[in-house]
């Protein structure tokens, strides 16, 4: 709500559809993969989940006072999308 609030419906809706997105590659690594990019790969969606947990309480994640926390997040937002990319184009 407080996205809703500070930037608009239509940027709220669009990181609700982010965050379930990324959620969903997530999972898909954690728990679909059989043989994951390398040993422990199932770790970089739990660590890009944290930031996710802290945002619904403070919505910190676009936030200037907050920049390595941004950074991080996107940082293994990425890595996710691509591993659970690498990971579809194998199977």
């Amino acid at each position: 709500l407080q996205m809703g609030m500070s930037y608009g419906v239509p940027t709220m809706i669009a990181t609700v559809f982010f965050f379930f997105s990324l959620l969903r590659r997530g999972f898909r690594l954690v728990f679909r993969t059989k043989q994951g990019a390398f040993p422990g790969a199932w770790i970089v969606p739990v660590v890009m989940l944290c930031p996710m947990i802290g945002d619904m309480a403070e919505s910190f994640l676009n936030a200037s006072t907050w920049g390595m926390t941004c950074i991080k997040f996107y940082l293994f937002a990425g890595w996710v999308v691509s591993l659970d990319k690498d990971a579809a184009s194998r199977r």
